[in-house]
């Protein structure tokens, strides 16, 4: 059967919102939501926490011991990074693995069973590369449209950042994306991702109402 490896990425200087990923976020450092949904599901075999810091490392090992804390060489920490970067590297050292599921800590709000139901899909249809979740967004540019109504404009999916899972083969050829996927429509306010500290405590009050739905 393939195999699932759960990657959380967290790196220490985050921009936006300062330690963001180890703030506590209801009483509880925001990584650790996104780890402890990963060790949930029964079909993710794996979850490593991939940093630059030895802090986010140190405390993940210390409360989890069932995950793998992977330090992030020098290349891989720099502001000019991407996550595929990230995953590629990943993948080629846990080699096992047939898939990869990316949990950002950043989106602490996940309905229940939703990140199982997404493994469940992927594997499910093997002809599919991705699987990533989202919404139709309507927003459009000021000045593009005269008033349009929203049924008028229709729509694109925009990926919310809250799950996504590759099949290796796309992540060893630089992939994030391919036409060859599964979009996974997330309702709201599970879309709801951190960049700022108002983000932070908005979805922090959410959270407290919706993540045991």
């Amino acid at each position: 059967m393939s195999k699932i490896l759960c990657v959380i990425p967290a790196r220490g200087d985050s921009k936006g919102l300062k330690n963001k990923n180890i703030l506590k976020f209801n009483n509880m450092p925001l990584i650790f939501w996104s780890i402890e949904d990963a060790l949930s599901n029964n079909l993710i075999n794996k979850v490593v926490v991939s940093s630059d810091s030895d802090e986010i490392l140190n405390l993940c090992k210390n409360k989890f011991s069932n995950i793998i804390c992977d330090k992030r060489p020098d290349h891989l920490a720099l502001d000019t990074s991407k996550t595929i970067d990230v995953l590629n590297y990943l993948i080629k050292k846990y080699s096992s693995f047939d898939y990869v599921c990316l949990l950002q800590p950043t989106s602490p709000l996940r309905e229940k069973k939703f990140i199982q139901n997404c493994c469940e899909q992927i594997l499910e249809n093997t002809k599919k590369d991705v699987l990533v979740s989202g919404y139709i967004s309507h927003a459009y540019e000021y000045g593009t449209h005269q008033n349009k109504s929203r049924q008028e404009l229709g729509g694109f999916f925009y990926d919310d950042g809250n799950v996504y899972i590759f099949k290796k083969r796309i992540i060893l050829e630089n992939k994030w994306s391919s036409k060859n996927r599964i979009e996974v429509i997330n309702n709201f306010p599970y879309t709801i991702e951190i960049d700022s500290y108002e983000e932070f405590k908005a979805l922090e009050i959410l959270h407290k109402n919706y993540h045991e739905l």
